[in-house]
């Protein structure tokens, strides 16, 4: 097919006069919009045929001749393309538009002395100052870029392509607004062209204007109902917008409208797995299995709807990843669609970066550091800056025992490419701590902190740390935050205990261990709760005395815990019974709060599990007596 067009090539650029040209006439821009979902949708072949016609309808419409060109680029030799072009330009020597494809398919440099030439030769011509401006922007002089753009805009302003391609150009350079108001200027020019109504929208997405956005798209959206790219933007603009309910609707919408567009998918995978940590945090409660069940059906919907697409088995892999931190089993599956991505991605495709970090991340879920680092040493080799991928090093060199290692191969060098990233900050911090570098885990762990306030987990790391250092109400006051945030986790509510008893406030102490014990043994909230938890030492009874400091308290939460919204819980086990809480409370009720029956009822309970402390088991037994 391709070379079947190349033959036509020629006789297809001479068909008519180019002059000045038009975005799109009326018979050509449903052929091009028709080649673009074409090519959404890998037919390439089809998309090729309606270029073709969309070329012969309207040969001076640069939207169809530069997207023609781009598509024959793909597979077909540049030098042979370029002989083409060159035999169309000898045929027409006075169109600029076929001097400027031709010019197209020069490398930069060669590319900037021939739109010099097309200057001197077509001084009227907005074409040699459009080249222009891509070849100085791919040789990043951006200030040469931008004055071609606006001289090639001044020759023809009524051209819209010409407006598109300086909007893109801030685009590149991640200037949304301006773009925005560029492609505003587009439309401007031709209301009713969905392509520019589209772009705009984006545009505006990107910039942030979200319920502006929502506005362009739905007017894309009038002007082809059958057109599943509007509602999928939309749902992307509801999805930054924190409405995850509204997002899957647009994200639904558009997968009705062609089951077999991945991106739909893809975008109902990240906000389905956004809603459930959103209603699992509103409902102060650790996610389940059953809450990532839809995540999973929209990533296996997008592979049944394209088995080759990277970013189908990559939205898939993240589901299974998401659900492999609460049910390990659902690793093996990630691991899965991260290879199945890994396979299908040339080898400097920037989508590897996302594919290999979430293979590291789930390499070191299941216990595997070595091969994980790997994992993520290959994505740093392609991206320097793939912060999830030195956060998972140094998280793999901890679970070896590797701190410092840690610390200075990955942890340190991630926070020089981001220096604001609260996760690396607090993994520093834990390797800090592990190795007894204390001011530098403090520092490191309240930046965290300061950084991410809701984050459960780092109150958490802050306050055992605190508790540590002696700084009992510091302590206390990022652990009550801790389980304000996370409510569901024992031990966060044990630390809280602790420090509680440090600072000898017995009814907030008995309160936190009291919920120790219902999250570990089940049963209703105890009365009264108290709003977090923290690592402390136990009470110590009248008389007989325990053992100096009490009951050895847990160690602080695993430092490796999965990262996620940073208020998952730690994945260490936890026992069936809450043995020393029930101790603890033995203590508290009996000499702090003067609760005998209470006291006795938690006595019995250490007993039947088993409890026994050479210094306190003779109390215990006057206790009951």
């Amino acid at each position: 097919m391709i070379h079947r067009t190349l033959v036509h090539l020629t006789a297809v650029a001479m068909l008519a006069s180019f002059g000045a040209g038009a975005w799109a006439s009326e018979t050509s821009a449903p052929l091009v919009d028709a080649a673009r979902r074409m090519l959404r949708q890998r037919d390439v072949p089809g998309a090729l045929k309606s270029l073709e016609a969309a070329v012969k309808a309207d040969s001076g419409d640069p939207d169809a001749q530069i997207l023609y060109q781009d598509v024959l680029r793909r597979d077909q030799p540049a030098q042979a393309l370029l002989a083409q072009y060159r035999a169309a330009v000898a045929a027409q020597p006075e169109e600029p538009l076929v001097a400027f494809l031709a010019a197209r398919l020069l490398k930069p440099e060669d590319g900037r002395t021939e739109y010099s030439s097309q200057a001197q030769k077509f001084p009227d011509s907005a074409w040699p100052h459009a080249g222009r401006a891509a070849v100085m922007e791919a040789l990043g002089k951006m200030k040469d870029a931008a004055a071609a753009h606006d001289a090639a805009i001044a020759a023809n302003p009524r051209e819209p392509w010409l407006r598109v391609a300086q909007a893109r150009s801030f685009e590149r350079a991640g200037q949304w607004v301006q773009a925005a108001e560029i492609w505003k200027l587009a439309v401007g020019l031709r209301p009713a062209d969905r392509a520019l109504v589209l772009g705009f929208g984006e545009a505006l997405r990107r910039a942030g204007a979200l319920d502006d956005a929502v506005l362009q798209l739905e007017a894309a959206a009038k002007l082809d109902p059958t057109d599943p790219e509007p509602p999928y933007r939309i749902g992307l603009a509801r999805l930054d917008a924190v409405r995850y309910d509204d997002a899957l609707k647009a994200f639904d919408t558009a997968i009705a409208l062609d089951k077999g567009y991945v991106e739909p998918c893809c975008g109902a995978v990240r906000a389905s797995i956004a809603r459930a940590s959103a209603a699992a945090a509103a409902a102060k409660r650790a996610m389940v299995e059953g809450d990532l069940a839809p995540a999973i059906a929209y990533g296996t919907k997008a592979v049944a709807a394209d088995g080759a697409s990277p970013a189908a088995h990559i939205a898939l892999g993240n589901a299974e990843e998401a659900a492999a931190e609460i049910v390990l089993a659902h690793a093996a599956n990630a691991l899965r669609e991260y290879e199945a991505a890994l396979i299908v991605l040339p080898a400097t495709n920037p989508e590897r970066v996302r594919a290999l970090v979430g293979k590291a991340y789930v390499l070191l879920l299941v216990g595997r550091p070595d091969d994980a680092i790997v994992a993520a040493d290959m994505a740093i080799g392609q991206d320097a800056h793939a912060v999830a991928a030195y956060l998972t090093a140094g998280r793999a060199l901890a679970k070896k025992g590797e701190h410092e290692a840690a610390i200075k191969k990955y942890y340190t060098p991630g926070l020089k490419a981001a220096p604001d990233d609260a996760k690396l900050r607090h993994a520093r911090g834990i390797a800090y701590w592990d190795i007894a570098k204390l001011n530098d885990a403090k520092k490191d762990l309240e930046a965290a902190v300061l950084s991410e306030p809701r984050s459960g987990r780092f109150l958490l790391s802050a306050g055992e740390l605190y508790y540590q250092l002696k700084m009992y109400p510091q302590a206390s006051a990022a652990l009550v935050a801790a389980a304000d945030v996370r409510p569901y986790d024992p031990a966060t509510w044990r630390a809280l205990g602790r420090t509680c008893t440090s600072l000898k406030k017995w009814e907030d102490s008995a309160a936190a261990f009291e919920e120790v014990v219902r999250l570990v043994e089940g049963g209703p909230p105890a009365p009264g709760s108290p709003p977090a938890p923290g690592p402390a030492g136990p009470p110590a009874p009248g008389n007989p005395q325990p053992p100096a400091g009490g009951p050895t308290p847990p160690a602080p939460a695993d430092p490796n815990a999965p990262a996620g919204s940073g208020n998952e819980a730690p994945p260490a086990t936890e026992p069936k019974f809450a043995t020393s809480e029930h101790l603890y409370l033995t203590v508290i009720y009996a000499d702090h709060l003067d609760k005998k029956e209470e006291a006795k009822a938690h006595a019995r309970k250490w007993l039947e599990q088993g409890g026994t402390n050479p210094n306190l088991d003779s109390w215990v037994q006057n206790l009951l007596k």
